[in-house]
């Protein structure tokens, strides 16, 4: 009798056993899927922070870019206003190739008529008439004078390159671009407007 009882017992000790160790089991489980949880939500904050900070640089970049074109418009604004500005001008590089000069030597030609006139008068007395013979001769000589103008046709076959930016010099001593002397706007010299080789009204050769 009494070894049946031990050994119903030990029955429900093993019993219970068992079902401790399920529970734990159980807890186990929980606890490592919590952990995967949190290694998970982990990751996905890793990945949200690298998100933000990829969107940060993108931002920092564009930024940086409009900044950089500000920039670049403010420069080719001050170039403009120094350019139209009167006081300084840009150094333009100019490869020029060589100018082809055409002489047109104009002729014009006019006449002076020169006459001569010669007049001889005799009279011849007879005792019963007088007689008076009128001579007259008359020389025309004609001279031809000419002259010429000539002028000359600079034809500049020229490329620019614009190196903006950089240099600007004072205008009106002689190279490139703005005022007096030399190749390129306005007054005195090869190829626009006024006094100077190239268009048609004022010539300062002609008259």
């Amino acid at each position: 009798m009494t070894t049946l009882f031990v050994s119903l017992i030990n029955i429900l000790l093993l019993l219970l056993l068992l079902l401790l160790l399920l529970l734990l089991l159980r807890l186990l489980l929980r606890l490592l899927l919590l952990l995967l949880l949190l290694l998970l939500l982990r990751l996905l904050l890793l990945l949200l922070r690298l998100l933000l900070l990829l969107l940060l640089l993108l931002l920092l970049l564009l930024l940086l870019l409009l900044l950089l074109l500000l920039l670049l418009l403010l420069l080719l604004l001050l170039l403009l206003l120094l350019l139209l500005h009167d006081d300084y001008y840009y150094y333009y590089y100019y490869y020029y190739y060589y100018y082809y000069y055409y002489y047109y030597y104009y002729y014009d030609y006019y006449y002076t008529t020169t006459t001569t006139t010669t007049t001889t008068t005799t009279t011849t007395t007879t005792t019963t008439t007088t007689t008076t013979t009128t001579t007259t001769t008359t020389t025309t000589t004609s001279t031809i004078y000419y002259y010429y103008y000539y002028y000359v046709y600079y034809y500049y076959y020229y490329y620019y390159y614009y190196y903006y930016y950089y240099y600007y010099y004072y205008y009106y001593y002689y190279f490139y671009y703005y005022y007096y002397y030399y190749y390129y706007y306005y007054y005195y010299y090869y190829y626009y407007y006024y006094y100077y080789y190239y268009y048609y009204y004022y010539y300062y050769y002609y008259y």
